[in-house]
């Protein structure tokens, strides 16, 4: 599924075209089939509490958002690492690394999503 991601607090697209992973097997192949993420792409894993970046060879944002969508944290995993485990997290939001800061994001925004 390719969707849109908004963020309703500072009213900017994060994301034209992300994928959702909601299955087991989908939430396991994450990223590694990418070679890298482009700007303006991302992966969301529902549902997700943490990540790693282990196999990888890009870093990443990782944006830990809890049921309502808002962020409740932000970091940047640089390849082989484990992320947070962030126990209120619902759904983890992959992107570019810095591609959150590029847009002004900021812990406490709400992200909002709709299919393409």
């Amino acid at each position: 599924m390719h969707m849109k991601i908004f963020n309703r607090t500072r009213n900017r697209i994060v994301v034209k075209n992300a994928r959702m992973a909601k299955t087991f097997w989908q939430r396991g192949l994450g990223l590694w089939a990418f070679p890298r993420l482009n700007p303006g792409t991302g992966l969301l894993l529902v549902p997700c509490r943490w990540i790693h970046t282990l196999g990888m060879a890009y870093a990443i944002d990782a944006l830990y958002l809890d049921q309502q969508g808002y962020v409740i944290q932000c970091e940047t995993l640089h390849p082989w690492r484990i992320g947070s485990r962030v126990q209120r997290a619902q759904a983890v939001l992959e992107l570019a690394a810095g591609t959150f800061a590029q847009n002004q994001g900021r812990i406490g925004d709400q992200l909002v999503w709709e299919e393409a």
